[in-house]
């Protein structure tokens, strides 16, 4: 498990996330913890805070029931924060975003191989299981390419 970034005795700043992620929700009502957890899932993709998504994919099965159930909000509120941060990239940030892109070479390979091959390479770089870049910059690099919503989304 620690060779997976999985062992939280010896990773205390991730296994400490995830028990005040629980205590924080623990005594809300189920309507308020949807809500606060689809924030939490705003924010990390918004604000590219990754660890954030790592913490909320983990708590997602102790707080909604199991693994299936828990994945399953997870995938909603993750895909629906990361629509968020593509159409934010395709309108009110696209320039700096651009200026971004255009600075880095690694987003501009991926700007490149998007322009290509669309769906095909948003999943490719999905199921990778090391990436060249932030994870939570793909909303935006996404963004300004042109991928559709649909091919980014699918």
């Amino acid at each position: 498990l620690g060779l997976l970034g999985l062992d939280f005795e010896g990773n205390s700043e991730l296994k400490d996330g995830i028990e005040n992620g629980l205590s924080l929700v623990e005594n809300v009502g189920e309507a308020y913890k949807y809500l606060a957890f689809g924030f939490g899932w705003f924010l990390s993709k918004v604000f590219m805070i990754d660890f954030l998504s790592v913490i909320l994919a983990l708590m997602s099965g102790i707080l909604f029931g199991g693994v299936i159930q828990g994945a399953m909000v997870s995938t909603l509120f993750a895909t629906l924060a990361s629509i968020i941060g593509f159409q934010l990239a395709r309108t009110l940030l696209r320039e700096r975003v651009e200026k971004e892109v255009e600075s880095r070479p690694a987003f501009r390979a991926i700007d490149r191989a998007v322009s290509k091959d669309g769906f095909k390479t948003v999943l490719t770089l999905r199921l990778a299981p090391i990436l060249p870049i932030p994870l939570g910059a793909y909303n935006y690099v996404y963004g300004v390419s042109s991928v559709s919503l649909l091919d980014f989304s699918g």
